[in-house]
């Protein structure tokens, strides 16, 4: 997973330290707060935040950023696929956060697995480390502590609509750290397979 810094509102940007050598990205304070619905909502919705392309054979692109609304800090983070086009049943995204940033050689009681598949809200699954395993959860409010939406759209990297996926998540909801790691997944069923940042497994944190 990544190590990422979550700060406070009055700090601009965030320096991300990589737990795998190579991989690192800056989680900068929102100046636009974008609206999650699976979309580039305005033009510049999502040009404060620094990109990234996933490993893999596909074109997949992930920001992130985040920002403190009503006393309640969020992390915010999109996902474009620009390969795929198609609404197959074994689609999916997945994020892991090691929310305390203490690694181990399995999932641990902070660590959370966030997975959405087949583009319905019936796909999503979250599971909780147990120190093992993972072990899923249903503690957790949807609205609040956590928002997924996804939808075929354009984006500035393509005017042909494909698949955008948008998340909101609740800092106190999972007690994110001010440091803490993340993984990013995009899969499309019809062809190329896992497509991931960093390339690494979700059930070691140490990687």
């Amino acid at each position: 997973m990544i190590a990422l810094s979550l700060l406070g509102p009055m700090v601009l940007k965030a320096r991300v330290s990589a737990a795998k050598p190579g991989y690192t990205i800056n989680n900068y304070r929102a100046i636009t707060i974008p609206t999650v619905d699976g979309s580039w909502t305005t033009a510049d919705e999502w040009t404060d935040a620094e990109e990234k392309e996933l490993d893999g054979s596909l074109a997949v692109y992930f920001r992130l950023k985040y920002r403190l609304l009503s006393g309640t800090s969020y992390q915010f983070i999109l996902i474009d696929f620009l390969n795929d086009t198609t609404d197959d049943s074994g689609d999916g995204w997945m994020i892991c956060i090691d929310a305390h940033h203490d690694g181990g050689g399995a999932p641990q009681p902070d660590d959370y697995r966030i997975s959405l598949t087949g583009h319905c809200i019936s796909g999503l699954h979250v599971y909780k480390g147990t120190g093992s395993d993972w072990v899923e959860t249903t503690d957790f409010n949807w609205g609040t502590d956590l928002v997924i939406v996804n939808n075929i759209n354009p984006s500035p990297h393509l005017s042909t609509p494909h698949w955008i996926c948008e998340f909101k998540i609740n800092a106190t909801w999972c007690d994110l750290l001010n440091d803490y790691t993340i993984r990013v997944v995009a899969f499309d069923a019809s062809g190329g397979g896992n497509q991931v940042w960093p390339n690494s497994t979700s059930n070691v944190p140490d990687d």
